[in-house]
C-alpha cells in the first residue's frame, strides 16, 4: 500500500483551520510583499 506524502500545501490548509495561525499567516501578507518585492528588485 502506498502512502500518500505529506506536503507543505497539506500542512498550510490543515494550519489556516486555526484561527490564531490564519490570523498570523494573513497579518504577515505585507511583510512577504515587501521582501518579495526587495528579492526581484536585486534580481534585475
Amino acid at each position: 500500500m502506498a502512502r500518500r506524502v505529506y506536503t507543505l500545501q497539506d500542512h498550510l490548509k490543515k494550519s489556516l483551520k486555526n484561527p490564531t495561525f490564519r490570523k498570523a499567516w494573513e497579518e504577515s501578507e505585507l511583510e512577504y510583499q515587501i521582501a518579495q518585492a526587495v528579492i526581484d528588485s536585486k534580481k534585475a
